[in-house]
């Protein structure tokens, strides 16, 4: 696969890299013998904490694809209403959940593949 062709699907491990902080600390307390499951990875976008980079990427899989519905559900209100009246609060409502859920962690996503692209 060229460069070039990267997609964020490809890049999701670097771009958790990129959007989380933290490291991640042995689950396993010898001195108690016991699990311990404190979060020490956090999300710079949401502040979402998890154990793992297994868990960390899979919360940035979680918002690329809830994103992606997101922005196919904004799409498609565009042109089932198209200037509708009544439809727009809906509309609204609908660019708002994705700007305040999606965007911090979309948005991210897609200015580092086209940093990617054009290296």
């Amino acid at each position: 696969m060229k460069e070039s062709a990267s997609t964020v699907w490809d890049l999701i491990p670097q771009i958790t890299e990129q959007l989380f902080e933290g490291e991640e600390e042995d689950m396993w307390n010898k001195e108690e013998s016991t699990l311990t499951n404190l979060p020490t990875l956090r999300c710079r976008a949401c502040n979402q904490a998890v154990c793992t980079w297994t868990h960390a990427r899979r919360h940035i899989e979680e918002m690329m694809k809830g994103g992606e519905k997101q922005a196919e559900l904004i799409r498609t209100l565009e042109q089932a209403t198209d200037g509708s009246p009544g439809y727009e609060g809906m509309l609204v409502e609908a660019r708002l959940r994705y700007r305040d859920v999606f965007w911090p962690h979309h948005g991210t996503a897609r200015n580092f593949v086209t940093k990617r692209k054009e290296r």
